[in-house]
């Protein structure tokens, strides 16, 4: 765990690792939607702000799963909610996470919450904890292991909500199943907070690319899971508010990237529900000479103690006063449960903030690199250059492989099924 205390950025991983001779359109390859500045509408250069909310856009635009890719997806998850209802067909199966909110990518897992009738989901008392337990191994034990149609690889009965992974093999869609009832309430919250911010899921897919190929996306492992990096980006686009348009895609990254960036999390939490950054045992003064936060002013920081709270929010910032075994972990109140601290789970958030620390200051330099040129005198070579390069830039062949491999197989399906029901439409005429 020596990157975790150290705050080490880390590189690519090995599969998204790209040599610098790679040409810029390989390493981005949404850029190809967008125009040199040169050969804008406009004669006025865009400002890098405004070039940075495009790139921004024009990811999101190339993130998100094509029709044929959703078609496998679908066709995925009805397979594993058939095998499932087989082995218990009294269980309620409900698609949750990404896919139901809006946020999957193409080759996101397939999230799935499993339920009894007659209880046994967990929401963490003991007797409803063990119940949706000896459910999650019940269902283990009967699953198939290998060369399946459906393949479980492992039952991760330890982890705060245990687990079944596997994968959908002819897809090679990663699936997870639990069972909680926390999920529902979290995934409203996102729901409703995606139909309010119209740049949030843009950011996230930012943020969450960059996360991923770095290794530092999956919160099981340390990272930085999506439910957690979404609430971190919804504080940030509340705190921004009335500072930056609600549609400024660019500058809001720029705000995310600076406040994660300046805040000490050994000192500070933060709270969305109010709005506020919260001094960590609530009486704790900062270090004499400390900054810790982004541009704090005295409304955003709480000063009080819990006796100064309302009723319902005392129980909620409790959290924030409990001593800590890792001082220096990140304190982050869940909205949808405002009892629960999301930070706690983030093991590797040294690391996290060491790439946002650096994302920020390559940002910042090409966006000034960008400002000092006149790219309306130098034809095409504005398409040279991306913003994000440093944040996004990898070998995205292997990636676009998958991509291509998943629309090849849901075409075919998509071929045998219009067969099978040609051939049930002759079997009728015959029988006429």
């Amino acid at each position: 765990m020596r990157t975790a205390w150290a705050g080490e950025c880390p590189g690519l991983t090995r599969q998204w690792k790209s040599e610098s001779s790679v040409p810029l359109l390989k390493r981005l390859p949404w850029l190809r939607a967008l125009c040199a500045p040169s050969h804008s509408s406009s004669a006025k250069q865009s400002l890098a702000s405004e070039r940075l909310s495009s790139e921004i856009l024009a990811f999101h635009d190339y993130i998100v799963p094509k029709p044929d890719e959703l078609v496998a997806a679908e066709l995925a998850m009805r397979d594993l909610q058939s095998c499932v209802t087989s082995i218990n067909a009294s269980a309620q199966v409900d698609l949750v996470g990404s896919r139901r909110t809006g946020l999957a990518t193409p080759l996101s897992d397939l999230d799935f919450n499993i339920t009894h009738p007659g209880g046994a989901n967990s929401t963490g008392l003991p007797l409803e904890r063990e119940q949706a337990h000896q459910l999650l191994r019940s269902l283990w034990e009967k699953m198939p292991k290998r060369r399946n149609f459906i393949t479980a690889s492992a039952f991760l009965d330890r982890a705060r909500v245990p687990l079944i992974i596997g994968c959908h093999q002819p897809t090679n869609l990663k699936f997870q199943i639990q069972c909680t009832c926390d999920v529902f309430n979290s995934m409203r919250y996102v729901q409703e907070r995606v139909a309010e911010y119209p740049t949030l899921r843009p950011l996230y897919m930012v943020l969450r690319q960059m996360l991923e190929i770095r290794g530092l996306n999956i919160g099981r492992m340390g990272g930085m899971g999506s439910y957690p990096l979404l609430i971190m980006i919804v504080g940030a686009l509340k705190f921004s508010e009335g500072k930056i348009g609600r549609r400024e895609a660019g500058q809001q990254l720029c705000f995310f990237l600076d406040m994660y960036s300046r805040i000490d999390f050994q000192t500070m939490a933060i709270s969305l529900a109010p709005l506020e950054y919260v001094r960590k045992g609530l009486s704790q003064k900062p270090r004499p000479g400390q900054k810790p936060l982004h541009s704090p002013t005295d409304r955003n920081v709480a000063t009080g103690t819990l006796d100064d709270l309302s009723e319902s929010d005392r129980e909620g910032r409790k959290l924030f006063s409990h001593p800590h075994s890792e001082p220096h972990m990140m304190c982050l109140q869940d909205p949808s449960n405002p009892g629960h601290d999301l930070g706690k789970q983030v093991k590797l958030i040294k690391a996290v903030q060491a790439l946002l620390i650096e994302a920020n200051l390559k940002l910042r330099e090409s966006m000034d690199k960008w400002d000092a040129a006149d790219w309306t005198q130098q034809a095409g070579a504005g398409g040279q250059v991306a913003l994000l390069d440093w944040c996004l830039g990898a070998d995205h062949e292997i990636y676009e492989d998958e991509r291509s491999a998943l629309i090849s197989w849901a075409q075919k399906q998509r071929q045998v099924r219009a067969g099978q029901a040609i051939g049930a439409t002759s079997k009728v005429f015959e029988g006429l």
